[in-house]
């Protein structure tokens, strides 16, 4: 568990500078996008944090169609709120970093348009926080903004990731930042 915040801490260290510098060059975004931008990158900087939806027999969804067919299923409004917060984080995450992968099969408009959908439902499910619902509405309303931002960032930053397994050329190009090769 402590290995895990170290390893966490010191991947937001390496992103948010970053994350920071692309919204200030692209003019996107503020602080708390900034900061949110950074975390996406830094969870789904393990693949086991990327595919964490299961289906019921235990198989890994990287589909967003396969993760939707089980929002169903949600006990209540927090998982809900949970399940739309992932992927939104999952589109934005794949269409920003991951582009090319997502273009190629055409799913591009697609995966904006999910995110998009999905930040506004963690927006309107709310909670407590008036700051998230902001955030959440902000991050729905300007989706392919943050998306173009984070796709920004990969041409600046990790300019092999557009190769034919871009996600290991990521988990790689991260590896020293958390002290060796990947775990994932």
């Amino acid at each position: 568990m402590e290995s895990e915040a170290r390893e966490r801490a010191a991947l937001l260290a390496f992103f948010l500078p970053l994350t920071r510098r692309t919204c200030e060059e692209l003019a996107v975004g503020d602080e708390t996008v900034a900061a949110y931008l950074a975390d996406v990158l830094a969870e789904f900087a393990r693949s086991d944090r990327l595919y964490r939806i299961r289906a019921p027999d235990g198989r890994r969804l990287t589909s967003v169609v396969e993760m939707l067919s089980f929002t169903r299923d949600l006990p209540g409004w927090e998982a809900e709120r949970a399940f739309h917060r992932y992927l939104g984080d999952y589109t934005l995450f794949m269409s920003g970093l991951f582009r090319p992968f997502v273009e190629r099969d055409g799913h591009l408009g697609w995966y904006l348009s999910e995110g998009a959908s999905a930040y506004g439902r963690v927006a309107y499910l709310g909670g407590e926080v008036r700051r998230e619902r902001v955030l959440y509405g902000d991050l729905s309303s300007r989706f392919e903004h943050y998306a173009g931002a984070l796709d920004y960032l990969r041409k600046v930053r990790f300019p092999g990731l557009s190769g034919p397994d871009p996600i290991k050329a990521f988990l790689r190009e991260i590896a020293g930042v958390i002290g060796g090769p990947s775990r994932n």
